[in-house]
């Protein structure tokens, strides 16, 4: 007689749909994956079956053949790719053959090595970035981001899985009154409280998931999965670098925007987030630039020859800064005329190194840019409007003008985009707080604006009503057909995409069985 504690191991089946079964790759509360394989084509998948007796449940059976069909609106290099779906009359169980990737998940490498580098943490978020933003302009919100749902190929790309199905395969899921679904550590507050996801739901996802690359722990921890959800609502996490305190300022500022409480305060989308991060690595390398040229120009002696300096430098920034004049290469070109200026100093230079005529000049400088800066203040008063580039010292009042000009020819979305990219901009630049301000008070001037400001898409309300009758017509198909290709042609509209969300919603109510 067998131990009656030893768990008995289910039966492998032989067969699921035309999918020969190898072996069983995982399995959860909700059903199995195995390993299979196309009896005609010989294709690999991981095969997906959902429980014999949640098979027969006509309300989850409805959710898992709905999600299937939203897999299928669903491409790109990283995300899993759906083979097949279906019902196995013989087993009477539901599966989805998928996409097999071979490797590990996120959740196992954290396993392996607790926490990753912060170049790999941005590696790993760049890809989910791609697949995130691939499956918003679809229409679908993944809903259930977490480590375990990113696949980790040998060849180190990244997939993104379980879109929709996670609530049926979670490992840890959870469903409340109010519709509460997905992981409590990875949870953002909105969808904590049951209310409507939306993409800035997966971008708070998609924060824990760097937290916890980049800590090696999640942002929140408690007793019981509910503990955890209120924290994510009202409480406040420690900055990343309290735990890894190589992470670049930059980043934690990154993580720390898109866990916001309030999804207005974070990204605009994933696209957004991807070039945030790659600015990270951008400024890193440069500062790291800088720095090992600074260390190799430290160590020219400065009373060398002149002709030696020029050689010195030339040999030992060359390898350095391989391509064309940069930061380093500037900095090179100033000490060598320092040297320069040292060994060969003229009459007049050294007239200027006396302080009371240094003192004299800059006299005279002050009094010059104070008589221009009133004669442009005095021209602004007159003709605010009508300030040329010439006289405008900022790039920034350019950008801003351009937002206005775009605003009064009555093209609100483009204006939004640009002052969404500048507000990114000078975000983290702490020499230009009141430029940051004075774009991010236009920004939510404009925003305001457009507010309700539905009759200004004639195109985009017509189309809205043929999908919301092709919907109510049965033909589903259709009406989701029409909002992808709306969604494409509005991507950088967030108006637009909050109409287009809705109906989204509401025809997705038609599908939903009554209780």
């Amino acid at each position: 007689m067998p131990d009656s504690e030893t768990p008995v191991e289910p039966q492998l089946p032989k067969q699921i749909g035309p999918w020969a079964i190898e072996r069983r790759i995982g399995a959860g509360g909700m059903g199995t994956v195995y390993l299979g394989t196309h009896s005609e084509t010989g294709q690999v998948a991981a095969v997906k079956v959902l429980s014999a007796g949640l098979s027969r449940d006509p309300g989850v059976a409805e959710r898992f053949r709905r999600e299937a069909a939203t897999l299928r609106r669903l491409s790109g290099p990283h995300i899993v790719s759906p083979f097949d779906d279906g019902e196995d009359q013989k087993l009477e169980q539901l599966y989805i053959a998928m996409e097999f990737v071979e490797g590990q998940t996120l959740a196992d490498l954290l396993r392996e090595r607790r926490r990753l580098s912060w170049h790999e943490a941005i590696d790993i978020a760049l890809q989910v970035c791609v697949a995130l933003k691939a499956a918003h302009v679809a229409g679908v919100i993944h809903r259930d981001l977490k480590p375990s749902n990113l696949l980790i190929g040998t060849d180190g790309i990244v997939k993104l899985t379980d879109f929709g199905v996670a609530q049926v395969f979670a490992e840890r899921r959870l469903t409340v009154t109010g519709g509460v679904i997905g992981t409590a550590e990875y949870m953002s507050p909105e969808q904590a409280e049951g209310r409507r996801c939306t993409k800035q739901s997966d971008l708070y996802s998609l924060g824990a998931v760097l937290y916890v690359m980049l800590t090696g722990r999640p942002p929140f921890t408690g007793k019981t999965p509910f503990d955890i959800l209120r924290l994510h609502q009202t409480g406040r996490f420690d900055r990343p670098g309290l735990y890894a305190p190589e992470t670049p300022r930059l980043l934690e500022d990154i993580v720390c925007q898109l866990m916001e409480k309030d999804p207005a305060k974070r990204f605009q989308d994933a696209h957004v987030v991807s070039l945030r991060l790659r600015e990270v690595v951008r400024r890193v390398e440069l500062s790291n630039a800088d720095e090992t040229q600074f260390r190799s120009l430290s160590q020219i002696e400065l009373e060398a020859p002149t002709a030696a300096v020029d050689e010195r430098l030339n040999d030992q920034t060359r390898a350095v800064v391989p391509r064309g004049p940069g930061p380093a290469t500037m900095l090179r070109d100033a000490v060598a005329e320092e040297i320069r200026q040292e060994h060969e100093k003229s009459a007049l230079e050294r007239l200027f190194d006396n302080t009371w005529v240094l003192i004299g000049c800059l006299t005279v400088l002050i009094g010059g840019v104070w008589w221009a800066q009133s004669g442009r203040d005095d021209r602004s008063t007159e003709q605010p409007d009508e300030i040329s580039a010439s006289t405008s010292t900022s790039d920034v009042d350019r950008f801003l003008r351009m937002a206005r000009t775009l605003s009064r020819s009555g093209d609100l979305a483009r204006a939004e985009r640009l002052l969404v990219a500048l507000d990114a901009v000078l975000a983290d630049d702490p020499q230009r707080g009141e430029e940051a301000r004075e774009v991010a008070l236009r920004l939510r001037e404009l925003r305001a604006e457009r507010a309700g400001d539905a009759h200004a898409l004639p195109l985009l309300q017509d189309s809205l009503k043929r999908a919301a009758a092709l919907a109510s017509d049965g033909d589903l198909t259709a009406a989701h057909k029409l909002l992808d290709q709306l969604a494409v042609l509005y991507e950088f509209d967030a108006t637009a995409e909050t109409s287009i969300d809705d109906m989204r919603q509401r025809i997705d109510a038609l599908q939903t069985p009554d209780p």
